[in-house]
């Protein structure tokens, strides 16, 4: 079997957690484990995984677990099927889009009441373009999807937290 990061972390990743552990239930190669130094890359003719922990004979996946506890497995409980690191980041950068615009729309009415709609248009272009939303989509992989993630929970974080005029309360029905 050929395993890509990909099956590591939407597949391997989903799985131990749901199995309440953080172990990757990856095959474990007989030369990585009667290697004295793994670290020794001189010395590395077996297979091993990229962008994983090996400890006491056990893969660990040190990405980011946001991802999968607040999507994959959501997704995988409803679905019965592994979302993909694409369709993760394709999700979380429209979000990240609406949260960006929700935010930079509550900053202008606050603080910038009179500005031209043309230089809000072009604002909010900048604010994306620069904010490394598209490169996450040309390049949907894991190391993106944990930014995109991370970047779309702190865009939402800070507009509840700066523009929490009961709007909390008030989505949720509670007064």
């Amino acid at each position: 079997t050929v395993y890509t990061f990909g099956d590591i972390y939407e597949k391997s990743y989903v799985d131990a957690i749901m199995n309440k552990t953080l172990e990757l239930e990856l095959p474990i190669s007989n030369g990585l484990k009667q290697d004295t130094n793994p670290y020794d890359t001189s010395n590395r003719d077996y297979q091993f995984f990229w962008d994983t922990s090996y400890y006491n004979e056990k893969y660990y996946c040190y990405f980011g677990i946001w991802p999968i506890i607040s999507l994959f497995i959501p997704y995988k409980l409803i679905t019965n099927n592994y979302l993909t690191t694409p369709l993760a980041t394709l999700f979380y950068t429209i979000i990240a889009i609406i949260g960006t615009y929700l935010l930079f729309k509550e900053i202008i009415k606050k603080y910038l009441k009179n500005i031209h709609l043309e230089t809000y248009i072009i604002s909010f272009i900048y604010i994306i373009m620069g904010s490394k939303l598209f490169w996450c989509m040309y390049r949907p992989c894991f190391y993106e999807l944990t930014s995109i993630a991370a970047y779309t929970h702190i865009i939402f974080g800070l507009y509840l937290t700066l523009f929490n005029d009961n709007r909390i309360k008030n989505l949720i029905g509670y007064s």
